[in-house]
Formats: structure tokens, C-alpha cells, sequence
């Protein structure tokens, strides 16, 4: 099992590992089984200071933030040891692929020193003009099981569409679907009383 959360870094070929990302990352802090701490700025609080010509010091209006991760849901009844043991087995292994991707395509990853001299709000010179994808993926396998279950499904779909429009009210959808909606019955004039 390869979570793409821990794999950040790496599998974009930044870092050669896990733990050597320079921002925020949740490998360490789960493996160590500790809370992530950052600090919120209140820019609000911090302009409105600006405004009334007030000294600011950004430190004021920081505030600590403790993040605790959980385990999965599937780890829960998992030692803590345990689930820090089973997370460290998945970062070595995605320590491990990014290696074997890097000696495959003779790249090597940009480096931590190069990724904190990159300014976050400077445009890149190329912008991808690319349609985005209608599936997002990770591997060809997966994509095709993603879109097999989506033709089963719109098969499925149109087939008990065809049957509710011959007439079978009890036509049973797939689910996850919105079956249409019946047609519009008009009233009929029967007797006094009865809209016309």
C-alpha cells in the first residue's frame, strides 16, 4: 500500500527521501507518532493593525496549531507501535521505488537546497496548456478498472432508463445514480371539485 501523501516529495523526483522534505509532510510525524505543530497568522487581525498605523510584529498574531493523525480506519485496533512500525515499511518502500525510478530514468531529484531557493509565487517561464484528465489515477490498472466500472454502470443505467420509459415503474437503478424523473402528469377533469 502506497499513499500518495507519503510519497510527496519523491515521487514528483524533489527528494531522494521521505523525511528529507523541507515543508510540511506527514511521513515523519507519523512514523515518530507525534502531532504536526505549525502556526496560523491572523493576516485579518495582523492588516487591521497595519491600518490603524499600529508597530506589527507578525509573531503577534500567530497562533500555534497541534494536527494529530490518526491511523487509518482499517489500523485502529493497531498498537501505536505497530502503526508507526507498518507506516515506517511503506515510506522505506517509497524511498525504495523512488530510487529504482531515478536509476531507470538517470535523473536525480532537484534537492532540498535547490527546493528552498525556489520562490513559491514566481511564475515558471512554460505553462502546461494541457486538457486536465477526466480520471485522475494511479496506474494504467487502476484506469482501467475505473473505467470499466463506469461502463458497466452506464450500461446498467440506460437499460432500466428504457425499461421506466416503457412503462416498468419498478425498473431498478444502479447505485450512486439519479434515476430521471417520471414524466409530468397533467390533471383530468373528472368532476366539480377537481382542478381543470
Amino acid at each position: 500500500m502506497q499513499l500518495s501523501t507519503l510519497s510527496h516529495g519523491v515521487k514528483e523526483g524533489l527528494v531522494d527521501r521521505a523525511f528529507q522534505w523541507p515543508g510540511v509532510h506527514s511521513a515523519l510525524a507519523l512514523v515518530e507518532g507525534k502531532p504536526l505543530i505549525g502556526h496560523w497568522y491572523d493576516r485579518t487581525k495582523e492588516y487591521a493593525a497595519r491600518q490603524r498605523s499600529e508597530d506589527v510584529d507578525p509573531e503577534e498574531f500567530a497562533t500555534e496549531e497541534r494536527l494529530v493523525l490518526s491511523p487509518l480506519p482499517c489500523w485502529q485496533h493497531l498498537p501505536a507501535a505497530e502503526v508507526r512500525r507498518r507506516v515506517a515499511e511503506i515510506v522505506a518502500k517509497i524511498d525504495e521505488e523512488g530510487a529504482k525510478e531515478r536509476e531507470r530514468t538517470g535523473r536525480r531529484s532537484l534537492g532540498v537546497r535547490k527546493i528552498l531557493r525556489v520562490r513559491p509565487h514566481k511564475r515558471p517561464r512554460r505553462v502546461k496548456k494541457s486538457p486536465k484528465p477526466r480520471i485522475h489515477a494511479a496506474t494504467k490498472r487502476v484506469l482501467e478498472q475505473i473505467r470499466e466500472a463506469h461502463a458497466e454502470v452506464m450500461a446498467a443505467f440506460r437499460e432500466a432508463s428504457e425499461r421506466l420509459l416503457a412503462g416498468d415503474r419498478e425498473a431498478e437503478f444502479p447505485e450512486g445514480t439519479f434515476p430521471p424523473g417520471l414524466p409530468f402528469v397533467p390533471f383530468e377533469p373528472r368532476s366539480r371539485g377537481h382542478p381543470a
